[in-house]
């Protein structure tokens, strides 16, 4: 999550809102217990969008902020997985 937030924070210029929604996604949990890691989901969409509705939409500005953020987020987690070189 530390990794999101500060991802998102760089994609968008302001520090994430840590928010509970409603509904579900199965699949979810059968890719946490697959790989045996904590899946993080991050939601782009602006009250605007009308999310699931018949006259949905994405607003690209946001979409392409979401995009980088999804790209640090994987370049924050790697390096935190990397091995540390010793300095020898």
């Amino acid at each position: 999550m530390t990794a999101a937030a500060r991802a998102l924070g760089e994609a968008f210029g302001r520090a994430p809102v840590f928010m509970r929604s409603g509904g579900s996604i199965p699949i979810v949990d059968v890719m946490q217990q697959l790989f045996g890691v904590p899946v993080v989901l991050m939601g782009f969409a602006l009250p605007s969008d009308g999310m699931h509705a018949p006259n949905e939409r994405v607003n690209l500005p946001t979409l392409h902020r979401g995009t980088a953020a999804c790209a640090r987020f994987l370049e924050l987690v790697a390096a935190a997985g990397a091995p540390q070189e010793s300095a020898a």
